[in-house]
């Protein structure tokens, strides 16, 4: 099963040619090297492993991993704080079974620390015997190209957000490149809570950042990298949203009802006010759920319309109105009563404003 998996991803993984004879990668493989490239130490790590768990069979993506391994290795200040990423690049070349990466991987087997000794070593024995027809030689000019071109950011392949809203738990890395294309961005992220659509209590993986979208959290199981988690949030505040403002509107999104009682408990007794559109994914999210039968979520959505309350702005009055006299629960009947009397209370009768309507923007499925 195992060799069919990596077979099918490097299909997936097929090459084109570049104008400068090189390849240049396509599919998950064009991901990976995006990670391999990356700055971050944990992403480079991240990447070996995905490249190592696919079994993905590529000699451009292995010069590649060559090429970093050296770089990593040559530095005495990279090696004495990167010696398990090295070690994970030194497992991807081993698997590759290809004698072209002997002299790459010898250095690590003389380089006299014992860690590194060990899995070169083991990487060593996975090499086929004999001389290869094209040893490997690390070149600076080409790592520096790779860099270049795999550092640059590509936008989604698509504008259409429905694909983006369709993206679901255990959805696969490949289906999610193939649905809405390569992420803008990405990056290697462990024990981390995650409050977003489709949430689950703890993650660890990867991060993929779309800029018009949102944030899919991936983690790697039985052989391939599946969604844990979705945040349409870009799509409803905007990419250049400052952290706190994101985390609050995340949170909102989400479904971790313990955590976001507690953010939103503490927001609302800062008396901080949010940019407008975090009152309007707020008062979406509470509409949506006043009939929510939960306790947990009952008492989340509370706290919900005690935060837009106090964030002062008149828009909310008749949808919370609305929420108060039609929702099933008592309690958060109760509190959207009290959420709109207290901006009625601060509201200028002699400037009339717009009221936000349910159903205004969307905030996915939830």
């Amino acid at each position: 099963m195992r060799f069919i998996v990596g077979i099918l991803l490097a299909v997936l993984s097929v090459n084109v040619m570049s104008l400068d004879g090189r390849t240049e990668f396509k599919g998950v493989a064009n991901l990976y090297a995006r990670m391999l490239v990356s700055e971050d130490a944990e992403t480079i790590k991240t990447g070996a492993k995905s490249i190592y768990k696919d079994s993905l069979v590529d000699e451009e993506l292995f010069d590649l991993t060559a090429e970093i391994l050296h770089e990593n290795f040559a530095d005495e200040g990279l090696r004495a704080s990167r010696t398990d990423l090295i070690a994970w690049l030194a497992k991807v070349l081993g698997q590759s079974g290809n004698a072209r990466y002997k002299s790459t991987i010898t250095i690590l087997v003389d380089s006299g620390d014992k860690k590194l000794m060990k899995y070169g070593q083991n990487a060593l024995v996975q090499l086929r015997k004999g001389a290869s027809a094209s040893e490997f030689v690390v070149s600076d000019g080409v790592l520096n190209q790779m860099k270049k071109k795999y550092r640059q950011a590509l936008a989604p392949s698509t504008s259409d957000k429905k694909s983006f809203l369709t993206i679901n738990v255990d959805d696969s890395l490949t289906a999610i490149i193939e649905r809405v294309g390569m992420p803008d961005e990405l990056w290697s992220q462990d024990g981390h809570t995650v409050h977003a659509r489709h949430f689950r209590a703890t993650f660890s993986g990867l991060v993929l950042a779309y800029n018009n979208f949102g944030l899919v959290y991936l983690h790697h199981s039985q052989g391939s990298w599946l969604v844990s988690a979705v945040s349409n949030v870009y799509m409803l505040m905007g990419k250049d949203v400052d952290d706190d403002t994101l985390n609050v509107a995340t949170s909102i999104l989400g479904n971790g009802w313990k955590e976001t009682m507690l953010l939103l408990n503490t927001k609302a007794a800062s008396g901080k006010q949010y940019d407008e559109r975090v009152y309007d994914i707020a008062t979406e999210r509470l509409y949506r759920s006043m009939d929510s039968q939960a306790a947990f979520e009952i008492k989340m959505f509370t706290y919900l319309a005690k935060f837009i309350g106090v964030g002062g702005n008149p828009k909310y009055i008749n949808a919370l109105e609305d929420i108060a006299k039609n929702s099933d629960s008592r309690h958060i009947r109760k509190h959207a009563k009290k959420a709109a009397k207290a901006l009625s209370e601060v509201a200028n009768q002699d400037k009339p404003v717009t009221q936000y309507v349910p159903g205004s923007i969307d905030i996915g499925k939830y």
